[in-house]
């Protein structure tokens, strides 16, 4: 006991040990009480959102695998279609390849006569002057 009374303990000590207790026990009843049920509150409404989430995110997941479903088969139709034009578009090439094939070999042919024409022209032009040439000689050797 005289430990106690070395540190200060004595008859005031249950008087502030009375009035702590009783601060403590106004203070959770008015204060923290109001904090504890706002807390549990709180842990609800969180508890709530977390399943909120959860829920949308697996909605989100469903929209997403249909989107790419969507996605693909649109992918698909679009890979159709370009197949389609391709294969149009390597027949007008090979229509217009023959055209014009059809249309350098006219030209050939129809050079080929003209230059064969143009060469029987010099052929007897040449054949014709070469006789006049050769009249005329003949006739200055003979005069």
């Amino acid at each position: 006991m005289e430990v106690l009374q070395l540190l200060g303990f004595n008859q005031t000590f249950y008087i502030q040990f009375a009035i702590s207790l009783l601060t403590l026990i106004f203070l959770t009843n008015v204060i923290f009480r109001q904090f504890h049920l706002l807390h549990l509150e709180r842990i609800a409404q969180t508890t709530g959102n977390e399943l909120e989430a959860l829920q949308l995110k697996e909605k989100v997941e469903i929209q997403r695998k249909e989107y790419e479903k969507r996605l693909l088969e649109l992918n698909e139709q679009i890979t159709q279609i370009f197949q389609r034009e391709k294969e149009k578009a390597k027949l007008t090439q090979n229509e217009i390849a023959q055209n014009v094939k059809q249309q350098i070999e006219s030209l050939q042919k129809k050079n080929k006569e003209l230059l064969l024409n143009v060469k029987q022209d010099f052929l007897s032009q040449r054949d014709r002057l070469l006789e006049e040439f050769s009249e005329l000689i003949y006739k200055k050797l003979v005069t």
